[in-house]
């Protein structure tokens, strides 16, 4: 139940995996419930009453909190103790629904550089390196803000936790074109969908990462 960047990374998963991928991401979707889209535990519901998450299910894994963070609720209290809630609801919900399957909590993977740049423009005749527009590395401290709220609300519900971000930092926004996995919001040389998400590349290179190191069979 990722967002909507990974719906291409899911179905390239089931390639990879072999096995039935019910992807229901959805776009500006939050865990706390108060987007416009169909939110997590609407995601959940939804797939627990048509039957997609059920006793046969093997593996649930969640990928949500980007549209979180830019909540008032999330911002000032440092516990995160409304999107750890709302996660705590719909995990005891698939867990009741799917007593066997393995729950993960999947961060997202790294947009930002290990040192905080950002460089979204990524045309021809730029360099490797793109332009850091970051030099404060705000994004690096959001992003490493939420994978530590998801691993803590992993560990606060015993389920897994994988932490995606760090599995691809090398293939962050700012890398050479031979390594990048995720589009400049102004993009001329990578094969991709949306400015800012995963490329064509990037799809393949998240969908092979869960499946050696998430998937169960």
């Amino acid at each position: 139940m990722p967002s909507r960047r990974y719906q291409r990374a899911a179905r390239v998963g089931s390639n990879l995996a072999g096995q039935n991928v019910i992807n229901y991401a959805c776009s500006a979707a939050s865990a706390s419930g108060n987007s416009h889209r169909l939110d997590l535990y609407e995601q959940v519901d939804h797939a627990i009453a048509g039957g997609a998450v059920g006793t046969e299910t093997k593996n649930v894994l969640i990928q949500i909190g980007a549209n979180d963070t830019t909540q008032t609720a999330f911002l000032v209290d440092p516990t995160r103790r409304q999107y750890k809630d709302a996660l705590r609801s719909d995990i005891n919900k698939i867990r009741a629904a799917a007593p066997n399957a393995k729950i993960t909590l999947v961060t997202y993977p790294a947009i930002s550089a290990a040192n905080g740049a950002l460089c979204p423009i990524r045309v021809e005749g730029s360099s490797n390196q793109g332009f850091n527009l970051d030099a404060l590395a705000l994004m690096r401290g959001l992003e490493n803000t939420l994978s530590f709220t998801m691993f803590e609300t992993a560990q606060e519900n015993h389920v897994s936790y994988y932490d995606l971000r760090s599995a691809s930092l090398a293939h962050n926004m700012c890398s050479p074109d031979s390594m990048r996995w995720v589009a400049g919001g102004v993009e001329s040389t990578q094969p991709y969908n949306i400015g800012a998400h995963l490329t064509h590349a990037g799809n393949v290179g998240v969908a092979q990462l869960l499946n050696d190191n998430v998937i169960v069979r």
